[in-house]
């Protein structure tokens, strides 16, 4: 998936061809962002956070409550994108009245700044090119031994690819409200941190290739067989 690894492999005496990233192929290059306006009753100027607690109902039982307490004094339109792997009546018992929507891509083109749990969501947030803050914990005794066993500077993908922190990382005992709210008065407060963060996003999507991984995948292989 990424080039980095590549050097892996070889090392590894495989035989060895980084194609790209599929995701490319996934996120959508056109989004009807005045319809999504029209659906969720949002004006042009409104201010939208989008809030993406994780795709497994484990991760939105352990961040949602969290991100709630953190974004309900904003004085922000809020949104929140569902996967379909969690059921919506458990979302809306953590969440309240607080709007859902599947329609997660175009959610994030709309948003002006988004609380995004860490996994492939995270590289899909880098493509759409929306500033955002990771944030992710699990039990105590699984980030022990994720510590012992992986020594890694970055959780989220964006930053290990940029080789430095260019979103900010809530990870573990630091994902509390208030630190949340700090990270995003940083983001909404300042263009010239929306627009830094923008460009190194793009910096960041350079790395994992261009649209077309499946294809050279399949040709790749067919051209071994033969």
């Amino acid at each position: 998936l990424f080039e980095f690894e590549k050097e892996v492999f070889l090392k590894a005496g495989a035989n060895v061809e980084w194609t790209g990233h599929p995701i490319l192929e996934d996120v959508p290059d056109k989004f009807d962002v005045e319809k999504f306006n029209d659906e969720y009753n949002l004006l042009d100027n409104d201010i939208l956070i989008a809030l993406l607690p994780g795709s497994r109902v484990i991760e939105v039982k352990r961040h949602l409550p969290v991100i709630i307490e953190a974004v309900r004094d904003f004085n922000c339109r809020i949104i929140l994108g569902k996967s379909p792997s969690v059921d919506e009546d458990f979302i809306r018992n953590i969440a309240g009245d607080i709007r859902i929507t599947d329609d997660i891509y175009t959610l994030l083109k709309r948003a002006d700044i988004a609380v995004v749990s860490s996994g492939t969501t995270t590289l899909e947030t880098a493509v759409i090119g929306t500033p955002f803050i990771t944030v992710y914990k699990v039990s105590k005794l699984s980030y022990a031994i994720a510590k012992f066993l992986v020594n890694i500077q970055f959780i989220s993908m964006v930053n290990i690819l940029a080789g430095k922190e260019i979103v900010p990382e809530l990870i573990q005992d630091k994902l509390k409200p208030d630190n949340l709210k700090i990270e995003i008065n940083k983001i909404l407060n300042s263009s010239e941190v929306r627009n830094k963060m923008k460009e190194e996003l793009q910096s960041v999507v350079k790395k994992i290739g261009v649209p077309g991984a499946s294809e050279r995948v399949a040709k790749s292989i067919l051209e071994e067989l033969r």
